[in-house]
């Protein structure tokens, strides 16, 4: 352990690198490690445990991949019991889920960061009740809850009784995301035309993000225009569905899968659009690192994005589960060089205006010193 006067215990669902996985490493990256010592637990290996072992950061994982699990209990009592932290930092839902029967009579003070609620309106009804149900219990049992934008924590005062939340903004690091910097030539690498049209999509393939609409708009924009490449980065449960859907539309030999990648920088460097046809949104850090490194965005008019985006002044907004609406936009982008070097200058002048991880940390910590004020006083 180092000498850090306090230990914080941040907790989260994966050891793969998606968004939330993104704003905690910025996170401890720009925190007082001196006074702070940051405690990894994660329910599964990958980038972003190599990240934080790389850096000497004490990381725990406890593998599961099942919400509630009875099996880890045991397991996370014992290392709370080891490690004794002076705060608990839950990072999503599905974390909070492998955390909440161990720390049930537990007096150690609970951040819980909602990355986005666990309930949508396109659940089941029943589905949806549950997950209203968790999130409440969750809310009730945090000290400190913390919503990544405005409109997430109006849903959460709209749904669960009682609730009390600080908004904190994400942000990006824009040392990592630099737009002046020199990349490796991601086009050379997968062998797409240096003078291709490129659109982006980096996300989990999950039914949240929608990639199949992604798809289907491609393929519509893509029919008179054969240098328009799609280039769509993870993993997840719709990536078979989505290859099976570029086969389906002919349009296989245009769209280049591959899976996580580390050097997201270098990606959203070498792309041309990015798009984010996401269902719902909390507050999307892979939209922010796209718009960080200069690029036109185009983007649902969901939940945080709303709070990100301005409609043809740094971005485009889409209708969710619109394929036509995201082919025309693209349209737009691809006829109108002027329109499209506009919207990126604008993207790029939001973050470094509004959008600094420096500034989310700092703001997290204040958090941290007044629940340790309050702990010590009572």
């Amino acid at each position: 352990m180092s000498n850090a006067a306090y230990r914080v215990l941040h907790c989260i669902r994966q050891g793969t690198i998606g968004g939330g996985e993104s704003h905690l490493i910025d996170l401890i990256e720009f925190c007082n490690t001196e006074v702070y010592e940051p405690i990894i637990l994660s329910f599964s290996d990958g980038a972003m445990i190599e990240h934080f072992q790389k850096k000497n950061i004490k990381t725990i994982v406890i593998p599961t991949t099942r919400p509630f699990d009875p099996a880890v209990v045991k397991n996370v009592k014992a290392l709370l019991n080891e490690i004794k932290p002076t705060l608990i930092h839950i990072h999503g839902t599905r974390a909070f889920s492998n955390l909440f029967f161990a720390t049930l009579r537990s007096k150690i003070p609970i951040v819980y960061t909602v990355h986005g609620w666990s309930f949508n309106s396109s659940q089941s009804m029943l589905r949806r009740w549950l997950a209203i149900l968790a999130e409440t219990l969750f809310c009730k049992k945090a000290t400190t809850i913390i919503n990544v934008s405005a409109n997430n924590q109006q849903t959460g005062a709209k749904h669960i009784i009682g609730f009390r939340s600080e908004v904190i903004l994400n942000g990006v690091n824009l040392s990592v995301f630099d737009k002046t910097k020199d990349y490796t030539d991601i086009r050379k690498e997968l062998a797409i035309p240096s003078d291709s049209f490129l659109i982006g999509f980096i996300a989990r393939l999950t039914i949240q993000k929608d990639p199949i609409t992604l798809i289907k708009a491609f393929a519509e924009f893509s029919k008179k225009k054969p240098n328009a490449y799609l280039l769509i980065v993870g993993d997840g449960d719709l990536k078979g569905e989505s290859v099976k859907l570029t086969e389906t539309l002919n349009v296989t030999d245009r769209v280049v899968f591959q899976p996580f990648r580390k050097d997201i920088p270098a990606i959203l460097n070498t792309v041309d659009v990015f798009c984010l046809p996401s269902l719902w949104e909390g507050f999307s850090i892979g939209l922010l690192e796209a718009m960080a490194m200069g690029k036109a965005v185009i983007a649902t008019g969901v939940d945080g994005t709303l709070e990100i985006l301005k409609q043809k002044k740094n971005g485009l907004l889409i209708a969710p589960n619109n394929p036509m609406d995201l082919a025309s936009q693209l349209d737009l982008l691809y006829g109108d060089l002027p329109a499209r070097k506009k919207l990126e200058a604008e993207a790029y002048s939001t973050i470094t205006d509004d959008f600094n991880a420096e500034k989310v940390s700092e703001q997290v910590e204040s958090i941290y010193a007044r629940l340790i004020k309050s702990k010590a006083t009572t």
